[in-house]
């Protein structure tokens, strides 16, 4: 079987369970083949090993039962990087780019202080750190196992001098310093739509009956965390952005804006402490 008789085959079997087949095939062959997206169409033409094959037999057999191919492949790339991913961590998602890139353009490539609250993966402040050279940061969850993944990312980046890793409650944590920025994607999936993800970590998601839960208690910790003229920044859900501003208003923050995502839906809110 050659490389494009093979993603005819798969792309024929993904049609029942994914949104995107064209997209996963390539992901799926770029991932047994070793090579980027922009070399397969170079190699069309070559025929595939049959311990190849069996390779994308497997991965077809799970992703058939619904699960998550960023989860069978164990990677996703973010914001240009590839993270190792598990099921202990959330799929990082393209909405969340936009947190970190608006996070860069407001330190203006100074040096930070940064503290991720609820990291997962890390993918948050290990991109804003890859992207911000002379920063420095806290990335704090209270899930060891996600942990050991955003340990392992930031090893693979070579960032163990830049970044402390924290397990524990966020809002039972000393900390030993004040941060110019801080940054989260705290859980705001609403408690009644839960029951429909079945494989990213609940804890992770679930945000409560309407999914603000963790908002109020981050916004104020964040406020007395912050230097003067920090920003906090929030991965927000659409439907509590006018909950989430009214707190940051409440805590103290200023110049409160809110940012769409490229569905046009309300996705990150950033406040600044006087």
């Amino acid at each position: 079987m050659t490389v494009f008789e093979a993603k005819q085959y798969i792309t024929r079997n993904l049609f029942s369970v994914s949104d995107n087949p064209l997209l996963e095939v390539e992901i799926i062959l770029c991932h047994v083949l070793n090579i980027g997206r922009e070399h397969l169409y170079l190699v069309e033409n070559n025929t595939i090993d049959e311990s190849i094959l069996l390779e994308i037999q497997k991965i077809l057999q799970k992703r058939l039962t619904g699960y998550p191919l960023f989860y069978i492949i164990g990677k996703k790339e973010f914001f240009g990087i590839e993270f190792q991913i598990d099921e202990n961590v959330l799929i990082p998602r393209p909405e969340t780019e936009i947190l970190v890139e608006k996070a860069l353009s407001i330190s203006r490539n100074k040096k930070n202080e940064v503290l991720d609250i609820g990291t997962g993966s890390g993918c948050i402040i290990l991109s804003f750190l890859y992207n911000s050279r002379e920063s420095k940061g806290v990335a704090v969850d209270v899930s060891q196992k996600a942990l050991s993944v955003a340990e392992k990312n930031s090893e693979k980046l070579c960032f163990q001098n830049r970044v402390q890793f924290i397990k524990g409650d966020f809002r039972e944590i000393s900390f030993d310093r004040l941060f110019d920025l801080i940054l989260s994607n705290p859980p705001y999936v609403a408690s009644g739509r839960i029951k429909d993800m079945h494989f990213e970590p609940k804890s992770a998601l679930d945000g409560g009956a309407d999914g603000f839960l963790l908002y109020p208690e981050i916004v104020r910790k964040s406020y007395n965390l912050l230097k003067s003229r920090g920003f906090l920044g929030l991965e927000i859900d659409d439907p509590i952005k006018d909950k989430v501003e009214h707190e940051m208003r409440n805590a103290g923050f200023k110049e409160i804006f809110s940012m769409k995502d490229y569905a046009g839906l309300w996705r990150c809110t950033f406040g600044k402490k006087p």
